[in-house]
């Protein structure tokens, strides 16, 4: 698998969709293919039946603290990595502007499952671990099975981004790349067993199936405990 690093979008090649996809897609995909999102991320992500209702919600850290270290091709250097609050500020405006939705996908080069601009993903600044998210999955087989294959134990997760503005700083005598702003792609899911790793080892989400949810406030507490333990594990 290849694993996002600053300065390159890690989505790998995608196939054309056929027109005929496209076509038996709702209308509302159709237009979030015409503002950005991948279209092979829309063409995997099957139309919702009219009677589904909420399946739940998957709550995580998108990516606190400091990343492992990270080959840029901008920089041609491996560092350890960061985002500036000013980056998830510009990250919370382009989602206001609408033109670069953000999707939350099973894995990179995977499928969709929620979306900003389909308002089944939303964001949230954090004062400390940066920025959080809140996905809300429909009732299908498949989004139930990964609800509940997440639990309360959780997984990582990963962000794919670009176009990145970059600045560096010192840190305990390691030189580590800022990103300043950039344009995020989507957030990806890291699940167990799979051979796949996250950048951000703090990085972590929760899922809570909608007949619990009143345990939805619990998954975000969950979120930024872990995440901020992780982050102080590794910076002592």
């Amino acid at each position: 698998m290849k694993l996002e690093h600053a300065g390159v979008s890690s989505l790998g090649d995608h196939r054309p969709v056929r027109e005929g996809v496209m076509a038996r897609a709702p209308a509302w995909w159709r237009a979030l293919a015409a503002r950005g999102v991948r279209p092979a991320a829309v063409a995997q992500r099957r139309p919702a039946d009219d009677d589904e209702t909420e399946g739940g919600w998957i709550v995580g850290v998108v990516a606190p603290g400091e990343s492992s270290p990270a080959y840029c091709a901008q920089d041609r250097q491996t560092l350890p990595e960061k985002f500036s609050p000013a980056a998830w500020d510009a990250v919370l405006e382009q989602v206001r502007e609408g033109s670069k939705p953000i999707g939350l996908w099973v894995q990179h080069n995977g499928m969709m499952l929620a979306c900003t601009s389909a308002r089944t993903l939303r964001l949230e600044r954090h004062p400390v671990l940066g920025m959080m998210f809140q996905a809300t999955l429909a009732a299908t087989s498949f989004d139930r099975m990964l609800l509940e294959e997440i639990g309360r134990g959780g997984v990582a997760c990963s962000v794919a981004f670009r176009s990145p503005a970059l600045s560096y700083e010192q840190r305990g005598g390691s030189k580590v790349r800022v990103i300043q702003r950039c344009v995020v792609e989507h957030v990806a899911l890291v699940r167990k067993g799979r051979g796949e790793r996250a950048l951000y080892p703090a990085a972590r989400c929760f899922a809570v199936t909608a007949d619990k949810r009143d345990q939805l406030a619990k998954a975000w507490s969950d979120a930024r405990t872990e995440s901020w333990k992780a982050m102080r594990g590794r910076h002592g």
